[in-house]
C-alpha cells in the first residue's frame, strides 16, 4: 500500500511539476488525507488482518495477485520515470532530475519484487535496497526544494541588491564631484537631497537643509516671484 501510494503520488506530481506554494489550508488538507489513508491501513492491518489478500503462501512464494500489483506498480513508476526524463529536459529545475532517479530505481526495485521466490532470497533484499536508495534521492530532492533553493534565490537577491547599491554608490559620487548644484525636493518644496556645489549656496550643514531648507524661499530662490513660478511648475507636473 506505501508503495502503490508513492507511485500515483509520483505519477500525478510528474503533470504538475511547477505549483504556487500551497496555501495553509490545502497543507492541512493534504496532511489530514495522508493521516486518514494510514489510519485506515492500519486499521485494517491490526484489526482485519484476516479479511486482507494473501501476498505470499509458505512453500509457495508470491501470489498471482501479488504478482500482478507489483507489476501495476513497476508501470506506474516507469511511467513516472518517463515523465520526469521528459520534464527534466525542458527545465532548469535542479530537482527533477533527482525525483528522475528516484523513479527509475523505485522501478527496479519493484522489478525485483515480481521475481523473488522466498522472502528472504536476494531478489527481496535487492528489491528493498533499491528502495532504500530510491527514497534517498527523493530526500535529496527535497532538499533541494526546500533548503538550498531558497538559499540560491536568496544570494540571487543579495547580488542584485549590491549592484543597485554599487550604481548607487557611482551616481552619488558623480553629483558629489559636479560643480553644478544639484537639489532634490519633495512637491512643498521640502529639500530630500543636494550634492556638495549646492550646499555652497548657504552656510549651513546638510542635515539643517534636509530638515529645515526650502526650494521656493531663500537662499535657493530668494525672489518670491520666481519661488512662486518655480512652485507652480513643479505642481503642475512640468
Amino acid at each position: 500500500a506505501a508503495r502503490l501510494l508513492v507511485a500515483v503520488s509520483l505519477l500525478a506530481v510528474s503533470f504538475y511539476p511547477q505549483l504556487r506554494p500551497p496555501s495553509a489550508w490545502a497543507r492541512s488538507g493534504s496532511l489530514a488525507a495522508y493521516t486518514l489513508v494510514n489510519l485506515v491501513v492500519l486499521w485494517s492491518v491490526i484489526f482485519h488482518e484476516a479479511d486482507l489478500p494473501v501476498f505470499f503462501i509458505k512453500n509457495m512464494g508470491l501470489t498471482p495477485f501479488k504478482v500482478r500489483l507489483e507489476w501495476f506498480i513497476t508501470g506506474l513508476l516507469v511511467l513516472s520515470a518517463w515523465r520526469y526524463h521528459r520534464v527534466a529536459r525542458q527545465s532548469e529545475d535542479e530537482a527533477l532530475p533527482w525525483i528522475f532517479g528516484a523513479a527509475s530505481v523505485a522501478a527496479l526495485s519493484e522489478f525485483f519484487f515480481t521475481q523473488y521466490g522466498i522472502s528472504n532470497d536476494s531478489l527481496n533484499f535487492l528489491g528493498h535496497l533499491y528502495k532504500f536508495v530510491s527514497y534517498g534521492l527523493l530526500y535529496q530532492a527535497m532538499f533541494v526544494v526546500s533548503v538550498r533553493r531558497p538559499y540560491q534565490r536568496l544570494a540571487a537577491k543579495t547580488q542584485s541588491l549590491l549592484k543597485v547599491n554599487e550604481a548607487l554608490r557611482t551616481q552619488s559620487l558623480a553629483l558629489e564631484s559636479t560643480a553644478t548644484p544639484v537639489v532634490v525636493s519633495d512637491l512643498d518644496g521640502r529639500v530630500l537631497l543636494l550634492n556638495r556645489a549646492s550646499s555652497e549656496i548657504c552656510t549651513s550643514s546638510s542635515s539643517y537643509f534636509e530638515n529645515k531648507l526650502l526650494m521656493f524661499s531663500a537662499p535657493f530662490t530668494p525672489d518670491p516671484t520666481v519661488a512662486e513660478s518655480i512652485r507652480a511648475t513643479v505642481i503642475a507636473g512640468n
